[in-house]
């Protein structure tokens, strides 16, 4: 907890505006002045709301923003689907849930790190997801025991999702870089 009010800080530095970030270190120079723990957490945090306040009237501070809501929201997701998968009567099915979770982890990690990374994935985990349809309904695979029409359920919900997060990543990014290629 005592170096929560320096991440706090750190964090408001980096995405307050250009023109503001004189004011993000005159926090940081308060900060060293404050003692209490207690006043030093209470500060930092008013620090950070209005960081955020302040960068979210910019495009990089919305990129930010998103790209911090993307994250939490598929981390979130796989929390629960975890646990679901935990709770699962049939071993089988409670495999394919962890192993969709280890891919939306990672994609929500990327998506906290970089935003191209983040694409580059998605994009890949697409067309493998869409290859692996194809192959489950040409020859009909019933693997690990699964109905095919399960498999092949699975299998588009997770293109769906990578889809949906590649457009997503790539609104980010152009949040981000109005000038960056797509």
């Amino acid at each position: 907890m005592k170096h929560f009010p320096t991440l706090c800080l750190s964090y408001a530095h980096r995405i307050m505006p250009d023109h503001k970030k004189g004011w993000a270190e005159a926090m940081a120079v308060e900060l060293s002045y404050i003692e209490a723990d207690r006043a030093r957490v209470s500060f930092a945090l008013g620090c950070l709301r209005t960081a955020v306040g302040v960068s979210a009237r910019t495009r990089k501070g919305l990129s930010f923003i998103g790209r911090g809501l993307v994250a939490s929201a598929l981390l979130l997701v796989t929390v629960y689907m975890t646990i679901l998968a935990l709770m699962w009567p049939s071993p089988q099915v409670a495999q394919l849930i962890l192993l969709l979770c280890g891919f939306y982890a990672v994609a929500g990690v990327l998506c906290a790190v970089s935003v191209p990374a983040m694409r580059l994935y998605v994009a890949l985990l697409a067309l493998a997801g869409s290859g692996a349809w194809v192959v489950i309904k040409i020859k009909h695979i019933e693997t690990l025991d699964l109905p095919h029409a399960f498999l092949s359920a699975v299998m588009i919900e997770a293109v769906g999702v990578m889809c949906a997060l590649f457009i997503a990543a790539s609104y980010l990014q152009l949040l981000q870089d109005p000038e960056s290629e797509l």
